[in-house]
């Protein structure tokens, strides 16, 4: 049975696609009914439905003690009408006209990123590049000093580290696993509601690094209180001054959450870069007309190897996806990275095509919860493939014969590290 909850299912998901595209949605026989929703046509059907297939549940309160919201509603797990106020008030800022204004920004720091790596044979493209470029983007929206964003950067790590672990653990009791071990040791059976276990084996590592986060952030609100500035925290502290509808709470998890965001960008341009070392027939197609195919070959890295693999829906009622039966209460794993392999929807999948066209991909997801930083991720991903391409013809692996190591778990996936040699 393949079982998305396993590790190794996320270690090389591409493995385990196809024959779940070659089907109708799945139904696990876990401890809490689990679809697998992989095809093209269903995923899109499952994103547009909000009422049906819900991004908040009750399921979650297993992470409340993980929570770096404090239990305040996201745009990410709310819907109408809290995901509608939530998303009015911030969509202006991330609109194309004011995130082009960034365009500057964003190719002077990678050009100086650029010019370090060219002294050296070797770079590493997530630590020397990808990460630099995201992290540094998203304080400057969020108006965070530079000295601060190593600090910031690694709390946020500590986090997801933790939520990482707490989903594994959760994964661990819906197939009904026993005595799974977390990181510190601790173990449980699959008898046993999974919550103390995930709060014993997660919580001391992740409550100060969540603390810290709301600490700051909470300074920097009143900050901007007392002299706004055009940061996104000082429009979003302003739209709370005038309109009464941004509680305290709710401002302070979407700056976290705007911080978290970056993450997908960086996993962008690191599998960008990957996917071009190790085409190089693309790589020489890409330099050769840069202007005109790098955002093309942007979206194709989007659809070939998505920064986000999986979303996850709750069926509010009894319903069919496609052929398949699902009962209401449900837990829907929408797999964004297999519906982007479908070859009912893209001529050779599996193949990395620069131009390819049409390309309808869904790695920003549909519906009301399709990202709004979505625009902001293509011209990261623009400005700086299109400026590697062009100042370095030729990249490879430093290690084509070692396994590539990947961080995430569920939801996202994305590269540690990927060291490339500039020939």
């Amino acid at each position: 049975m393949i079982n998305p909850f396993d590790p190794s299912f996320w270690r090389d998901p591409y493995s385990h696609y196809p024959s779940l595209l070659a089907g109708p949605a799945r139904l696990l026989p876990l401890l809490l009914p689990t679809v697998l929703v992989a095809r093209h046509r269903d995923v899109v059907d499952v994103l547009r439905d909000y009422e049906l297939f819900s991004s908040s549940s009750p399921q979650l309160s297993l992470l409340a003690k993980l929570d770096p919201f404090a239990g305040a509603q996201t745009m990410l797990f709310s819907g109408p009408p809290v995901h509608t106020r939530l998303k009015r008030l911030v969509t202006p800022y991330f609109r194309p006209g004011r995130i082009n204004l960034l365009t500057p920004r964003i190719q002077t720091l990678t050009n100086q990123l650029l010019d370090n790596i060219e002294s050296k044979a070797e770079f590493d493209a997530v630590s020397d590049l990808a990460c630099p470029v995201t992290l540094a983007i998203i304080a400057e929206i969020l108006g965070i000093s530079i000295e601060h964003q190593p600090m910031l950067k690694a709390l946020a790590d500590r986090v997801f580290s933790s939520v990482r672990e707490s989903l594994m653990l959760a994964g661990a009791f819906l197939t009904g696993r026993p005595d799974t071990s977390g990181s510190n040791g601790a173990t449980w059976r699959h008898d046993f509601f999974p919550s103390r276990a995930i709060e014993s084996s997660v919580h001391d590592s992740s409550a100060d690094a969540i603390a810290t986060l709301r600490s700051y952030f909470i300074e920097e609100i009143s900050q901007r209180r007392a002299g706004p500035g055009d940061d996104l925290i000082s429009v979003l502290v302003s739209a709370q001054d005038e309109t009464d509808t941004l509680r305290l709470d709710e401002l302070l998890a979407l700056v976290l959450l705007l911080l978290f965001a970056g993450d997908t960008t960086t996993n962008l341009i690191a599998n960008g870069l990957l996917a071009l070392s190790t085409h190089p027939d693309q790589l020489r197609r890409l330099g050769l007309a840069t202007e005109v195919l790098t955002p093309s070959a942007v979206e194709e890295v989007l659809r070939y190897d998505s920064p986000v693999q999986m979303v996850m829906r709750f069926c509010t009622r009894d319903t069919h996806i496609g052929e398949t039966a699902v009962p209401g209460g449900a837990v829907v794993l929408v797999l964004i990275g297999a519906a982007n392999r479908d070859p009912a929807q893209f001529h050779a999948p599996d193949s990395f095509d620069i131009a390819r066209h049409p390309n309808n991909h869904v790695a920003f997801g549909d519906g009301i919860h399709a990202c709004i930083g979505a625009h902001l991720a293509r011209l990261q991903g623009r400005i700086v493939l299109g400026s590697v391409v062009e100042r370095f013809s030729r990249l490879r692996l430093s290690a084509p014969d070692q396994p590539l190591h990947y961080d995430g778990y569920l939801l996202s996936r994305g590269l540690t590290s990927l060291p490339l040699v500039i020939d």
